[in-house]
């Protein structure tokens, strides 16, 4: 489940910039942005941190991660009986 795409997701549908979202979440933006993009563990206070500071909250970033992850699976899925290899390259992108 990649929670750190669905904060980004949604700091991007609030046009919230990565500095914006740091300085709301109360941490550096270096820190901030290792954590949107995976290069650091994202804890269960960063998710809540991250959650306040964009008005959602925690379980709702977890559902919506969950829910990407079902539907990457599906399409994977159905790319595969349909016997395409280039859209199932592409959906790994």
């Amino acid at each position: 489940m990649d929670v750190a795409a669905e904060v980004r997701a949604e700091a991007a549908r609030q046009s919230v910039t990565v500095t914006a979202l740091a300085e709301r979440a109360g941490m550096s933006v270096k820190t901030c942005s290792r954590k949107l993009h995976g290069r650091s563990r994202i804890t269960t206070g960063d998710l809540w941190r991250f959650g306040d500071a964009l008005g959602v909250s925690a379980a709702t970033l977890m559902a919506r991660a969950e829910q990407s992850d079902r539907v990457f699976a599906r399409d994977v899925v159905t790319n595969r009986h349909r016997g395409s290899l280039a859209a199932e390259v592409a959906a790994l992108r």
